[in-house]
């Protein structure tokens, strides 16, 4: 279940100047970028525990026994960055791992790596609060 419904991301989205993608995504669209937005935010590295061991997702965490208001902002806010970026064959090739393409006399090169954070830099300011650059094993 994502953090979000998809009348909260409209509201949380209206302020927006871009948020072209969101309004002509349909229904379906807007539900499944917001399912991929909890599982990408579920998959950064959180710190504390889930209140609940047993909860679907990741938040709401200890002590909070719900999910907070910024983390469903967040979640809007990367459901958007999804949409718009859905068909984008240079995110699609750094997912993949690419790390630079030529074709003849042209090249592009990435910086850095894809695949373990969120699209949204609006997101990732919100949920830096949140993440933890430490894992303790025990």
């Amino acid at each position: 279940m994502p953090y979000c419904t998809v009348d909260e991301a409209t509201d949380y989205l209206g302020a927006i100047l871009d948020k072209g993608a969101w309004i002509n995504a349909s229904s379906e669209d807007k539900q499944s970028a917001l399912d991929q937005a909890t599982i990408e935010i579920d998959c950064l590295r959180l710190k504390g525990r889930k209140t609940d061991p047993g909860q679907a997702n990741a938040f709401p965490r200890y002590p909070d026994t719900a999910v907070p208001d910024d983390v469903k902002r967040a979640c809007a806010y990367e459901a958007l960055e999804i949409l718009k970026n859905r068909d984008n064959p240079r995110l699609e090739a750094r997912r993949q791992g690419v790390k630079s393409v030529t074709l003849g006399s042209v090249s592009e090169t990435y910086e850095g790596t894809y695949g373990h954070g969120l699209l949204s830099r609006y997101a990732r300011q919100i949920m830096a609060r949140y993440v933890t650059e430490v894992v303790r094993i025990r």
